[in-house]
C-alpha cells in the first residue's frame, strides 16, 4: 500500500500497521496518533471499518 491515508478528523498523515490473523488473512490497521482514531483495512474483503481490528 504506497498511498497515504489522512485522519478523517485531524487530516494528518495516519500510521500503517500491518497485521496478520491466526488465519494467516492480513488486515492492514491505520492509526492517527494524534486524536487516537483507528481505521481497519481489510484487503481480501475489499472493506473499511472505523473500529479496533479484531485479530481472532
Amino acid at each position: 500500500m504506497n498511498n497515504r491515508i489522512k485522519c478523517p478528523k485531524c487530516r494528518r498523515l495516519m500510521k500503517q500497521i500491518p497485521i496478520k490473523k491466526f488465519d494467516s488473512a492480513v488486515i492492514i490497521e491505520l492509526y492517527c496518533e494524534y486524536c487516537d482514531e483507528s481505521i481497519t483495512l481489510y484487503p481480501e474483503k475489499g472493506e473499511i471499518k472505523f473500529e479496533q481490528a479484531n485479530i481472532f
